[in-house]
């Protein structure tokens, strides 16, 4: 145990000297009295007869017992600590989620304001030129929503397409966010189960 790094605040101590300090206040006496091989050292017969001392076999059978506990408290810290890195890992994917939807959000606000922009001014826009004038806001919104999304991750079904110039230019805008927000995504995404997989290591 002498040559077993801790851990403390979230940092690795290797230093022998602070090693040894910490095991020799914590746990080194029970480790000590359980570990020792009481049989040979007294005789294996005075644990089978009637005559044993029992206070003294008790005392080695606690002092194991303790040792044994130890070894499940340590086993829990783990499996918890390992359970808060898998949950930190999906609150981070979540975040990322979150954020990609409120940038799909922000450019199909401008994808619809455009539109209309364009349209008082030219009469002709996506909106006019796809039927969506006389919808509701509502409806106008999922639909600049749908194609932000199939923008911005290159699918492109080609069903809302821009009309004018100005379009045309929010367009490659829009695709040239989505490059940038697919590769950001899939670095996050590499980099959180790269934690992952280092902390259970």
């Amino acid at each position: 145990m002498f040559h077993t790094a801790i851990n403390h605040e979230g940092h690795l101590i290797l230093k022998r000297r602070i090693i040894m300090k910490s095991y020799l206040k914590g746990y080194f006496f029970f480790d000590l009295v359980g570990s020792l091989p009481y049989r040979e050292l007294i005789g294996p017969s005075i644990f089978y007869t009637s005559e044993a001392p029992d206070k003294f076999t008790r005392m080695i059978l606690l002092l194991r017992c303790a040792r044994f506990i130890r070894g499940i408290a340590f086993i829990s810290k783990m499996k918890e600590k390992m359970l808060s890195q898998v949950v930190t890992g999906i609150m981070s994917l979540l975040k990322l989620l979150l954020y990609i939807i409120f940038l799909a959000h922000i450019v199909a606000c401008i994808w619809h304001f455009v539109g209309m922009l364009v349209y008082n001014s030219y009469s002709q826009s996506w909106i006019s030129a796809y039927g969506f004038l006389d919808e509701s806001i509502g409806e106008r919104y999922v639909a600049s929503l749908y194609w932000t999304l199939l923008t911005m991750i290159t699918v492109g079904y080609g069903d809302i397409t821009p009309v004018t110039m100005v379009e045309r230019l929010v367009t490659v805008f829009a695709m040239l966010l989505g490059c940038g927000m697919f590769g950001y995504s899939m670095n996050s995404i590499g980099i959180l189960l790269q934690n992952i997989n280092e902390r259970k290591k």
